[in-house]
């Protein structure tokens, strides 16, 4: 199977300011794995995110992102996903380490799972 994939990405920095875009265009997707009809076609999607590193308050960083992610780009809304993203991060050891947590909220079309997801997020992440 051929597959193409195209990717735009556009991100900055500014003091304790930080944002992100990025867009995907895939081509050569297969619509349901478990089908026994092999159907291909393409599927784009994008998410937009930001922070905002607060060295006063111990290096806190409230954050938010959104995305969309078309599953099969024919299928209408049936085929979609919205999430949402909303939370703290804190930055430790002169920024080696971060802790944080999270609210998001996924919401999925009819043809990938028509449900409602709502979760509470901790992550941690080390930089070496």
């Amino acid at each position: 199977m051929d597959r193409t994939l195209i990717n735009y990405e556009f991100s900055a920095h500014y003091k304790g300011a930080f944002v992100q875009y990025e867009y995907f265009d895939f081509d050569g997707v297969e619509k349901d794995f478990t089908d026994t009809i092999y159907e291909v076609g393409k599927s784009n999607g994008w998410y937009i995110t930001g922070e905002y590193v607060i060295p006063q308050a111990y290096y806190i960083a409230p954050f938010a992102r959104y995305e969309e992610w078309k599953k099969w780009k024919n299928g209408g809304s049936d085929y979609k996903l919205k999430s949402y993203v909303f939370g703290v991060n804190w930055y430790l050891r002169g920024n080696t380490t971060k802790v944080g947590i999270a609210y998001q909220e996924d919401d999925y079309g009819k043809a990938i799972g028509d449900k409602k997801v709502k979760r509470i997020k901790f992550t941690s992440q080390w930089f070496f």
